[in-house]
């Protein structure tokens, strides 16, 4: 099986291509924009790697010819401002259509699209909670995850791929380039001064990077199950926990305490105060559960960040 992964680099990519080499998928294509980084991730790695900076990559998607694309490609940038906007939508738009288009011209069968939970405002496209229309994205990154749905509806009937939108709920796990407010936690307790939060109530589904990465090897695992065109899937625990959970988790791993001002910060108008994975939605042939727990997961996350 020929894998074309784009975003491999990134936060996700970095823990699942190990994962899907060593499950036996070792004829794995990267699509990326910095070779070096990629060649220093996955050393130890047989990889063939075409460079996005080459304005010759469409055609080499084309030649190396896959039979799945994992598309984890994304820009994730939550502000609205001018500038950001422009690079949302080169990257979730522009590139995805392109990289779209050109599997389009291949035998590409499946097409494993990431999404993300805030596409709806509740984070449950059937919640008892909220009765607005399924797509409810609560910022502008969200809406262009939204809007790659209608590209991808297009380019499937052109490709003729069946096609596989995952939705993710929080990921976290191990070090990320990117800091999100679960590093700002952590980070506090080594902090002189204490960082300002909301109230730190919002009821989120934090799922380990390691349990997404054997996540996306047993889907691959199952395509032959699948017999539908498009088929969604949540990646998730089910589990919610609160901001404040994953704080006290953190004192009681560290015997340490977090420097938190709960409630410094306002909400804003569109947080999602509550977004658990409807995993009971997936299908019955899906075996996938998420292994670690909150504590678990929050002790491999320190030993990675404390060990570099």
């Amino acid at each position: 099986m020929k894998i074309l992964i784009t975003g491999g680099t990134g936060f996700v990519g970095k823990t699942l291509i190990p994962e899907l080499y060593n499950s036996g998928y070792t004829d794995i294509c990267l699509l990326v924009r910095n070779v070096t980084k990629a060649n220093r991730l996955f050393a130890g790695v047989r990889l063939s790697i075409i460079d996005s900076n080459d304005t010759a990559w469409r055609k080499n998607i084309i030649a190396y010819n896959p039979d799945v694309v994992i598309h984890l490609a994304t820009c994730p940038n939550h502000h609205n401002d001018a500038l950001s906007v422009q690079q949302v939508v080169e990257t979730n738009l522009l590139f995805t259509s392109l990289v779209a288009e050109a599997v389009s011209q291949t035998d590409c069968k499946y097409f494993i699209n990431t999404g993300t939970f805030t596409e709806f405002f509740t984070g449950d496209v059937e919640s008892k909670n909220d009765t607005r229309t399924e797509y409810y994205p609560n910022n502008f990154y969200s809406a262009s995850k939204t809007a790659t749905r209608a590209l991808l509806n297009f380019w499937q009937k052109v490709g003729k791929w069946k096609w596989i939108n995952v939705i993710p709920y929080s990921p976290y796990g191990r070090y990320n380039e990117t800091t999100k407010v679960f590093d700002l936690i952590y980070r506090s307790i080594s902090s002189k001064y204490p960082i300002k939060l909301s109230e730190g109530k919002q009821i989120l589904d934090f799922i380990h990077v390691d349990d997404i990465a054997r996540f996306y090897t047993v889907l691959l695992n199952h395509l032959q199950d699948i017999t539908d065109d498009y088929t969604q899937l949540y990646l998730g625990s089910g589990i919610g926990h609160s901001l404040r959970d994953v704080a006290s988790s953190m004192e009681k791993i560290t015997k340490k305490k977090v420097k938190v001002e709960w409630g410094a910060l306002a909400y804003r108008p569109m947080d999602t105060m509550y977004a658990i994975a409807p995993i009971e939605k997936n299908p019955s042939w899906f075996s996938w559960r998420a292994k670690i727990g909150i504590e678990e997961g929050i002790q491999i996350y320190i030993d990675d960040v404390t060990g570099r």
